[in-house]
Order: C-alpha cells, then structure tokens, then sequence
C-alpha cells in the first residue's frame, strides 16, 4: 500500500497539471485513513504536502539545497538511531530485563488481590448483602439500581 501511494504522488508530479499542496495532502490523508487507519488530525499530511511541492517548484527552477538539506537531515537522523541501538544490548539501565513482563503483572495483581481482600473483605459483604447483589460464576455481579434514582424511558 506504501508503494501504491508514493507511485500516485509520484504520477500526480509527473502530470501535465500544476500540482498543489491541497492534492498531495488529500492523497495522503486517504491513503492512511483507508488502508492504515489513521486519521491525522496535526496537519502534517498539508505540512508533507506542502514541503513536497516547494521541493518539486525548486527543484524545476534548479535550485536543490532544500533537498540536500533535508536529505542530511535525514542521514543524521539514521546516524542517532544506529548509535542508539547498541543500548538495548545489555547495559546497566536493562539488567533487570529477565523479570519484564507478564510474572511481574502476575505478582502485582496477586499482591493488590490479597490487600484488597484483607481490608476490604467484611464491608464488600456488608454492601453486597444490603443492595442483594448477585455475583455470577466468572466473578461479575448483577447490580440492582436504586429506588431514589429515577429509571429512563423512551417513547
């Protein structure tokens, strides 16, 4: 799908028509709503659009230093992530890396479970008792609603 949509934006520049930010945007904008559901709403396909047909105007007019710069922009872009990767290899920040994961969730959900049953064992009776509150099998209640409150009808 990426490549159906850089072949369109790229088919649109190469028309005989003038091309204006307002079409690159649009073909961005449905392209990612409809094959990638998103939706952007920051503006930065009009922004891409934009920096895009300034790029296509100089470029024709030969002038490519907005495009070298971009272009080093993005080298040194790749350059910082390549240098970041060697983080992930075992420093110090991640030497607890062999406990991530769903057992710590585990042992949380345990330890909240078992607190929250001491303290609030005797007065979870006390109100399910009051409202008769019927708990099913997998743990979920049925909760009655109260006769102060008034019931919504429709016609």
């Amino acid at each position: 799908k990426v490549n159906d949509m850089f072949n369109e934006i790229i088919e649109l520049f190469q028309g005989p028509e003038k091309v204006y930010k307002d079409d690159v945007s649009f073909i961005l904008e449905d392209y990612l709503e409809t094959f990638f559901n998103t939706i952007c709403e920051d503006g930065s396909p009009d922004e891409v659009g934009e920096l895009l047909v300034n790029m296509w105007r100089k470029c024709c007019d030969g002038d490519f230093t907005i495009v070298e710069s971009i272009t080093k922009k993005e080298n040194n872009r790749i350059d910082v992530l390549k240098a970041s990767q060697g983080l992930d290899n075992g420093d110090a920040i991640d030497s607890d890396d062999e406990n991530d994961g769903i057992p710590i969730l585990e042992a949380i959900s345990e330890d909240n479970n078992t607190m929250s049953n001491e303290d609030n064992n005797n007065d979870m009776n006390v109100i399910d008792d009051e409202n008769n509150n019927i708990a099913n099998e997998d743990g979920w209640e049925t909760v009655t609603r109260s006769k102060n409150k008034k019931t919504n009808k429709r016609r």
